[in-house]
C-alpha cells in the first residue's frame, strides 16, 4: 500500500498544480472551479485507497461514535 500511495500522490499532485495553475490563468477566477475539483478529487482519491486497503484484508477503520 505504501509504494501505491507515494505514486499515486506524487501523480495527483502533479496533476492538481496543473490544473490549478490553468485556474489562474484563466483570469484567477478559474481557481475557485478547479479548487473545488481538486478537493472532490483527493476524497475520491481517499476513498479509493481505503477500497483497496480494505480489499487486501485490511482492517476497517472505526465509526465515530457520539457520547451523549
Amino acid at each position: 500500500m505504501v509504494g501505491e500511495m507515494i505514486l499515486s500522490g506524487i501523480i495527483f499532485f502533479v496533476l492538481a498544480w496543473l490544473l490549478n495553475l490553468a485556474g489562474a490563468l484563466a483570469c484567477c477566477v478559474g481557481v475557485f472551479v478547479t479548487s473545488g475539483w481538486v478537493l472532490d478529487a483527493t476524497m475520491h482519491l481517499g476513498a479509493q485507497l481505503y477500497e483497496v486497503y480494505l480489499s487486501r484484508g485490511g482492517e476497517p477503520v472505526p465509526e465515530p461514535t457520539l457520547n451523549s
